[in-house]
């Protein structure tokens, strides 16, 4: 039996392979068919544990890459395939992200939804579009966000 397991917080992934054989009628065959089982678990386990490789951090205390998620969203390349990953470290920030079409596979990962927070407050009343109200706004495919806010704080009072 072959089952994965991800933990998103950490995107670590565990691996474990479980059977059953019997080697022989003997207690010592029995006991030699499970250590065999364990040790492949640890193995793989052991080298499916990793850190994901950001392409770019962003922080508000000038530590990471970038001070600005619309700056590190523009630095990423074009019509990408593979996953283009971008750290952004705790704090509220006060942004309108556009992720455009040409865009591909933007992954946003936050360091949790209370301390990573991007906020808008435009409306419809002040005279904006709809999309333009949007505090994050993703044409581009394969957007992912994990462990982050979204917020805009204009409320129903400007709807």
């Amino acid at each position: 039996m072959l089952v994965t397991f991800s933990d998103s917080k950490n995107f670590t992934s565990f691996l474990f392979i479980t059977f059953s054989m019997a080697i022989s009628n003997s207690s010592c065959g029995n006991i030699m068919a499970v250590f065999v089982a364990a040790t492949i678990v640890v193995c793989v386990q052991s080298q499916l544990i990793m850190e994901t490789p950001y392409n770019v951090v962003v922080s508000k205390d000038g530590t990471g890459n970038f001070n600005t998620i619309v700056g590190a969203i523009l630095a990423a390349p074009d019509h990408s395939v593979k996953p283009f990953f971008i750290k952004i470290k705790k704090g509220m920030y006060q942004e309108y992200i556009r992720v455009d079409k040409k865009k591909t596979n933007i992954v946003l990962i936050g360091d949790g939804m209370d301390t990573t927070i991007i906020i808008g407050n435009r409306s419809f009343i002040d005279g904006n579009k709809t999309y333009d109200t949007a505090t994050v706004g993703v044409l581009g495919d394969g957007f992912i966000a994990q462990d982050i806010t979204f917020r805009n704080n204009a409320g129903p009072i400007k709807h």
